[in-house]
């Protein structure tokens, strides 16, 4: 089952030079009415960086399957997005294929938690980040500066904590 997902994962990515993924839009990057980013920075990021928090704490196994909990929540959402940012059918596939794959991963991270096997839930982390970056390189264009990170860097300007 892996090695099909990577199949699908490597053959998506492998014809990325002809797909369209992002819509770049002035008028809407100005805006917040990109449900998306904002799941992703309210829902996704938020129980990750709990658990990579915790990885890097006290190490508690109830804590990381919590975190895991609702990123599997998250996960699915994401798989069943009903509008992803992309201009091609190609394009969504590779959406869905990278969520999918997100949400195979947070399920192991999750088993390992249960299991208090701290050493596997940490490489489950790190392979859960590889494929949300991969994930943003694809998505992201590198020349737009997205709200989100936009408004972190202002609001570290002024002072304010995460």
């Amino acid at each position: 089952m892996k090695a099909v997902a990577f199949l699908v994962l490597a053959g998506a990515c492998a014809s990325t030079a002809t797909i369209a993924p992002v819509r770049v839009d002035a008028a809407a990057a100005s805006t917040d009415d990109r449900p998306l980013a904002r799941f992703m920075r309210e829902v996704v990021s938020v129980p990750y960086s709990f658990a990579v928090l915790e990885q890097d704490g006290r190490r508690r196994p109830v804590r990381f399957e919590r975190a895991a909990i609702v990123l599997q929540d998250a996960a699915r959402d994401l798989v069943h997005w009903e509008d992803p940012p992309v201009e091609s059918e190609s394009a969504r596939e590779v959406f869905y294929t990278y969520a999918r794959s997100l949400e195979q991963q947070v399920g192991s991270l999750q088993s390992a938690a249960r299991a208090h096997h701290l050493a596997e839930a940490t490489v489950r982390l790190e392979k859960i980040r590889q494929t949300c970056n991969s994930c943003h390189r694809f998505f992201r264009p590198a020349s737009v500066i997205s709200k989100d990170v936009l408004y972190d860097r202002m609001a570290f300007l002024a002072g304010e904590s995460p």
